[in-house]
């Protein structure tokens, strides 16, 4: 009984048989135990890799994959302009389909949103959400009760995270600053960063992509988020 089976039965995915899992005695044990195996599979099988969209729908109609999986932070973003492709699993048949803690990072579907949102999560076989808003927009677009599900990032613990931090040859060995914003920065939190790195005598670490507002901090470096 391999992991992919336990992943597909967990989903009730078919797998040529009737399988059922006992474990689950409660909704914690389930988030639980799919966290596990969930993680094993992502490091023992899992190859990421960017593929264009020919290749995805390549990938939709060969029949050496069991499922195509989706998920997690703000991938169905709700207030999205235009969704990349792929976000919809498009190319894949809806058999095979599964959305996992997808988030929509907003309360609420904007309005020229709603029939393409609507269209495309119809053609799920399975999905779960992040927040308790996600269960709720699902509801109202298609009418279907969902599960909440863990980030994908919790799935991983904090010694495996340290794992990973520690093969980075950006990181000051010494105490630093850490930097990191989604949306952009104000004139006011730049003075902030720079008061605190002078006054301390400190080095800042920003994590994403490399700001304009940041590149004029003295003694930073950024890395790869």
């Amino acid at each position: 009984f391999d992991i992919l089976t336990h992943i597909k039965c967990f989903f009730n995915m078919k797998v040529g048989f009737k399988c059922k899992i006992v474990y689950c005695e409660s909704k914690k044990q389930k988030i639980n135990k799919t966290k596990e195996l969930i993680h094993f599979f992502g490091v023992t099988e899992l190859q990421p890799r960017r593929l264009s969209k020919k290749r995805m729908k390549l990938s939709g109609e060969d029949e050496s994959y069991s499922a195509f999986i989706v998920g997690s932070d703000q991938v169905w973003g709700g207030h999205f302009v235009e969704q990349p492709y792929g976000n919809f699993l498009e190319f894949a048949p809806k058999e095979k389909k599964i959305a996992y803690a997808v988030s929509f990072g907003s309360e609420e579907i904007s309005k020229y949103n709603i029939a393409k949102y609507k269209k495309q999560i119809k053609k799920f076989d399975k999905i779960t959400v992040r927040e308790e808003s996600g269960v709720r927009i699902i509801k109202d677009l298609i009418g279907k009760d969902v599960e909440i599900m863990p980030d994908p990032t919790i799935l991983l613990t904090v010694n495996e995270w340290s794992s990973l931090a520690e093969k980075s040859n950006k990181v000051p060995d010494e105490p630093y600053i850490f930097a990191h914003f989604l949306d952009d920065l104000s004139e006011n939190a730049v003075n902030i960063i720079k008061k605190c790195s002078q006054e301390k005598n400190l080095k800042i670490v920003c994590l994403g992509w490399d700001r304009s507002e940041l590149t004029s901090l003295e003694n930073a470096v950024f890395m790869d988020g």
